[in-house]
């Protein structure tokens, strides 16, 4: 330790090859036969000014084909395999830091996709789900969540697909889109808004349709407007949009 100044710093490195692979470097606790084997932590010293250091695990880099990958894997279990955390840092006088999970650069070509998923489930049981929320608050709103493909300079933007996947028995699983609703007197609950995309030529065209139905009649459609406890049911409307010049849209 020192009063003054920095302390020494701890490099473990194997040595460089001139010809062939350099050595590996295993960092890890023993096993415990009857026990509990040792965890093995990572920490960052505290500080008391200025920005805190971080810990950065990068992979190695090559000349010639696929990069290195970091892997992150929790450990198994007999009963249930372990969690796997990531969280940003709690910020004590504001706001909490970010988590960013993108792919690389592609320097020539195309960028890595980015995959989320559960796993595949055995012979018995479900797969896991996927969650994606905001945090609840107690003063204020709650955050945003924002789904979207990037802009295109020089092309056509991504599309965005929201499919349910086949079963080989019972229903078929269910796409629901509710908006939010206002608990308060006065306030009106949250707008449900698709909109097709603006062309420099045509719009782009909005479809609803039923389902199709192999061996009896396809699904049915219908649209009802939301009925009023304390007072009148809500409006229906089916109109084309003005224009200044040429024709308005047919209705049929």
């Amino acid at each position: 330790g020192t009063t003054l100044g920095t302390t020494g710093w701890m490099i473990f490195s194997s040595g460089i090859a001139v010809s062939g692979s350099s050595g590996h470097i295993t960092v890890g606790s023993g096993s415990a036969t009857n026990g509990r084997a040792g965890g093995v932590s990572i920490t960052v010293g505290r500080s008391n000014s200025g920005v805190a250091s971080g810990v950065k695990i990068t992979a190695g880099r090559t000349t010639h084909t696929i990069g290195g990958f970091v892997s992150v894997t929790a450990g198994q279990g007999a009963t249930e395999g372990g969690a796997l955390w990531m969280q940003s840092g709690v910020g004590d006088g504001a706001t909490s830091g970010h988590v960013l999970l993108a792919s690389g650069v592609g320097a020539v070509k195309s960028t890595g996709d980015v995959t989320i998923r559960s796993a595949n489930a055995a012979g018995v049981g479900v797969s896991g789900d996927l969650k994606f929320s905001s945090g609840t608050t107690t003063s204020g709103n709650t955050g945003h969540i924002r789904i979207g493909s990037g802009l295109s300079t020089k092309g056509t933007g991504g599309s965005i697909s929201l499919t349910v996947g086949s079963g080989d028995t019972g229903n078929g699983g269910d796409v629901v889109v509710t908006a939010g609703r206002a608990r308060t007197d006065g306030d009106d609950g949250g707008d449900i808004t698709v909109t097709a995309g603006q062309g420099g030529d045509d719009g782009g065209d909005i479809t609803i349709t039923a389902g199709l139905g192999d061996t009896a009649t396809g699904g049915s459609l219908s649209m009802v407007t939301g009925s009023g406890t304390g007072t009148s049911s809500g409006d229906f409307s089916v109109v084309t949009a003005g224009t200044t010049k040429g024709t308005t849209g047919w209705m049929i």
